[in-house]
């Protein structure tokens, strides 16, 4: 199987309380990741994407967001008396001017605002109490519409602004904010279009996604592989929100089995296990076998010492081995079903006795749900 450089972070994985999915959130995406390494500073080029090219617990329900926030800003100091009005009044005024691989105090500011702004609106019905919604919507809209436009041109900080930004206008729950939202995924910026998907997936309602899930779908053959993967979380998250859109989100995932990259594949396969789809059978019996994520996977990444443009390969850690082994298995819970696949649930079996107590838990807890089968 083909290796691929994959620049992911440290291989801890703090995570905030995560997005509901209609109660839950979507899962990672799943793409191999090197042993921990120290955490890289918070603007570094591509970080949103590092992050969300990390486990399964992103494409089955995005929590995704959740830990982006916390790894990248766990440690910021914010000043919570500020009201959200007062949030958004600093995002509002123009930013000073840049130097070449820095942050202005400024600019760290309004970079500070629109991370504490998106954590607030987690709760809007209690951060709003007594404002008018449709108007904090309206000026969050103006802001996302004022840097969206010009995103390719943004530095690393702004586009990550931009991405809080949009998630909080997401949280805030208003309709109207929903074409705003939709039309940057036509942004020429790959992060841009990264993070408004990401953003979608926390807008409360279903209803009203409805009718622009085709337009999201077009991102599972995006140009960039990270917004490929995310694609693959965020419309399995949706569509499990919403049963009446769920058969056409199943056959767009579908052709993500075909994807050249084994990334959106394997999060492809995900994404139809939670939406009961028995046509991720044969890539979810990979991810379900520790022998293919030991043997057969691994991930390239520079050499330090020889400094090898190539990199070298590296397999991959066994804490992230058995992440990606409880994912599967919670992803393969409809070939328990009548008709039960005889093949898949050997793999469960197999994992029922893995040498991780963590993975073998999670199977002997799903196959606890079905009796066993004659003479199986």
């Amino acid at each position: 199987m083909a290796r691929r450089t994959n620049p992911m972070g440290s291989d801890d994985n703090p995570a905030d309380d995560p997005a509901p999915i209609g109660g839950d959130p979507p899962a990672p995406p799943v793409t191999p990741a090197p042993p921990a390494t120290p955490a890289p500073p918070p603007m570094t080029p591509g970080v949103m994407t590092r992050l969300f090219l990390v486990p399964l617990l992103i494409v089955v329900g995005i929590v995704g967001c959740a830990v982006v926030v916390v790894l990248l800003f766990g440690g910021i100091v914010t000043e919570p008396e500020r009201s959200v009005d007062q949030l958004i009044a600093v995002l509002e005024r123009p930013t000073g001017r840049k130097m070449v691989g820095m942050m202005l105090p400024r600019d760290k500011e309004v970079w500070q605002a629109a991370q504490e702004l998106a954590g607030r609106l987690k709760r809007p019905d209690q951060e709003l109490r007594g404002s008018d919604r449709t108007a904090v919507a309206r000026r969050l809209a103006a802001l996302v519409q004022r840097d969206g436009d010009s995103s390719a041109e943004l530095s690393d900080g702004e586009r990550q602004k931009l991405a809080f930004v949009m998630m909080a206008l997401a949280r805030v729950g208003e309709p109207e904010s929903l074409p705003v939202l939709v039309d940057r995924l036509a942004s020429p910026s790959a992060a841009t279009r990264q993070a408004a998907l990401i953003a979608l997936s926390y807008y409360p309602g279903s209803e009203e996604l409805g009718p622009f899930l085709a337009v999201m779908t077009e991102r599972l053959t995006d140009e960039a592989l990270e917004v490929r993967i995310v694609a693959c979380a965020v419309v399995a998250h949706l569509a499990e929100r919403a049963p009446g859109v769920r058969a056409f989100a199943a056959d767009r995932l579908a052709d993500g089995l075909n994807d050249p990259e084994r990334e959106v594949q394997w999060n492809a396969a995900l994404g139809l296990g939670r939406l009961a789809d028995r046509r991720c059978k044969l890539v979810l019996l990979d991810l379900l076998d520790r022998t293919y994520w030991e043997e057969k996977t691994s991930y390239r990444a520079p050499d330090p010492v020889t400094d090898s443009p190539g990199g070298v390969d590296h397999p991959l850690p066994p804490g992230r081995i058995n992440v990606y082994l409880k994912t599967a298995i919670e992803a393969a819970a409809c070939f328990l079903t009548e008709p039960v696949d005889t093949e898949v649930r050997k793999a469960l079996v197999r994992l029922s006795d893995d040498t991780d107590a963590g993975v073998s838990g999670v199977a002997v807890k799903l196959l606890s749900t079905r009796p066993a089968e004659p003479g199986g």
